[in-house]
């Protein structure tokens, strides 16, 4: 069974590749540089709107080019350049791990394979990401962009109204699946972008994007979808049965100085876990 994982780039970083991860170049068309890797701007594509859609670009060209070129994969998975699943048979102990940049490139060149057995599982997600708010707060707070968010579960009422039942208990929920990070049985995959895009594209013609300048805004459409999909997961299992594998997920940081170095050796003094966290917080020790 074939998979495939793109890792999606938006600038210069050590080039994560093997047999089944596949570097991509997100917003290509209007990029100022080259990374010498697949670019998300040939065929049927939306490149040039990565100013709003992000790494949505990404997936949108994989939906409408890579799926119709390769039919027989099996498995369709994407994650970012500095976020990644370890899809290794080790349990779950956390619910996701921060790796420094040299560490990580070297577990990346030993781990190329993919070494839990996937196949009676429909989605392999890394474990939901627990939060003080629930997603919607957490949306408000960050983008400020409420109204978008009324606007888009809307038009999926509308659209889609089965998954009425599951949009509150998902958005509600203080813990989700953040950034987009999984791996999918290619049937699913063209669900759910049909779905997406079909919702995406109505709630666009309904906004003026043209007025947000902030990072936070322009993205509306990729974190919109970003919490949505924790609505179309809760769905898929709940009215489709689909089983669904969780495995850890690795943030990649900068390599620790050796200030940082010194200070994360010594926490154990600190007899306080508070304080202790603090200064994890304060030196970002992030692990």
């Amino acid at each position: 069974m074939k998979i495939k994982i793109f890792c999606t780039y938006f600038q210069a970083f050590p080039i994560f590749k093997s047999e089944i991860i596949e570097p991509i170049q997100a917003g290509s068309e209007n990029s100022k540089f080259d990374l010498g890797i697949l670019k998300d701007n040939t065929g049927e594509n939306i490149s040039h709107r990565n100013f709003n859609y992000g790494e949505l670009t990404v997936l949108y060209w994989v939906w409408k080019n890579y799926l119709k070129t390769f039919p027989d994969d099996g498995y369709i998975g994407f994650c970012h350049y500095r976020r990644f699943m370890n899809l290794d048979k080790k349990p779950v102990f956390k619910t996701f791990n921060c790796i420094e940049q040299k560490k990580f490139i070297n577990f990346f060149k030993k781990s190329t394979q993919i070494k839990t057995d996937i196949s009676a599982y429909d989605i392999i997600l890394p474990m939901r990401h627990k939060m003080k708010k629930s997603l919607k707060e957490m949306y408000i707070e960050q983008h400020s962009t409420p109204e978008e968010l009324e606007l888009f579960k809307n038009i999926l009422c509308d659209k889609y109204p089965q998954y009425i039942p599951y949009i509150a208990p998902a958005l509600n929920r203080k813990a989700g699946y953040h950034c987009l990070t999984f791996l999918m049985r290619k049937n699913l995959l063209e669900d759910f972008c049909e779905w997406s895009f079909d919702l995406l594209f109505e709630t666009e013609k309904r906004s003026d994007w043209t007025t947000y300048t902030s990072y936070e805004k322009r993205r509306t459409p990729a974190y919109l979808l970003e919490r949505f999909f924790n609505v179309w997961i809760d769905y898929q299992v709940g009215e489709k049965g689909i089983k669904v594998l969780h495995r850890k997920g690795i943030k990649i940081i900068a390599d620790f100085t050796i200030k940082q170095k010194i200070i994360r050796n010594l926490l154990f003094l600190i007899p306080s876990s508070k304080m202790r966290k603090r200064f994890r917080h304060k030196y970002q020790l992030q692990y």
